[in-house]
């Protein structure tokens, strides 16, 4: 019963979206499969997959693939894939305006959580705040979502060597820039790393952004894991009808 609440869901959402018939049957498809790879129920499931599908501008097909992308890391790593879908559905929007891709996205969430065991929630918001101010930095603004000044960051990380800004002057995607931080981390002095952390993520989130530094080699190797992951939701979903027992 519980899948099917969440199948009408899927499909009443998706048709509103335009989605054809067939668009919706594979929606289904998927939300049933993370409502059962990822123990979460269905609806969940559901809102997960179309905030992340609508957050990249996905296609149906696509969203298949962010479902593999997500049972691979659960299978590498100790986070869950419903743990991913659900972060991924607080950040998954300010990840595309920023320039991450979701399989990094997706390996940055199951490293935070590794190192912090924080809630899915939790990871969630904190990828969004740090998405979230590198795009308003882009786009001029002064503060953050919180109301924090944002006035100084670029002149902060400018010290350290970090550039926001390519040679024509336009902003980098944050993937690339945050991979040459975490590639020179541990090159900086303690002050110099808080200094960072503070002007990435803010007052609140600092300790978030230091886990996520500390823990990058994961991060890269869950991306790896992520990008070679076609046809893993599938090949999981029959190992576990076949280990489920048979009921007569």
């Amino acid at each position: 019963a519980q899948c099917l609440v969440g199948s009408e869901m899927c499909i009443r959402d998706s048709l509103r979206a335009g989605k054809s018939m067939k668009e919706s049957n594979q929606l289904i498809k998927d939300s049933i499969m993370l409502s059962k790879l990822g123990q979460i129920n269905s609806s969940e499931a559901t809102e997960d997959l179309l905030a992340t599908m609508n957050g990249f501008d996905m296609s149906v097909n696509q969203v298949n693939d962010a479902l593999d992308a997500m049972v691979a890391i659960d299978m590498a790593d100790s986070t869950s894939s419903g743990d991913i879908a659900t972060a991924l559905k607080y950040c998954a929007s300010s990840a595309d305006i920023a320039g991450v891709s979701l399989n990094k996205l997706a390996a940055m969430i199951g490293t935070v959580q590794d190192k912090t065991m924080q809630s899915a929630e939790t990871v969630g918001r904190f990828m969004n705040t740090l998405l979230s101010r590198y795009r308003n930095v882009k786009i001029g603004q002064f503060v953050d979502d919180d109301g924090e000044s944002l006035s100084d960051v670029e002149t902060i990380l400018n010290s350290v060597g970090i550039k926001l800004r390519d040679t024509n002057q336009e902003f980098r995607d944050f993937e690339t820039v945050l991979d040459e931080v975490a590639k020179s981390w541990n090159t900086y002095s303690s002050v110099q790393q808080a200094s960072i952390a503070k002007a990435f993520s803010g007052t609140r989130q600092q300790n978030r952004f230091l886990a996520l530094m500390e823990g990058y080699n994961k991060t890269l190797e869950l991306t790896e894991v992520a990008a070679n992951s076609a046809g893993t939701a599938v090949e999981k979903l029959s190992l576990i009808h076949i280990s489920e027992p048979t009921r007569h």
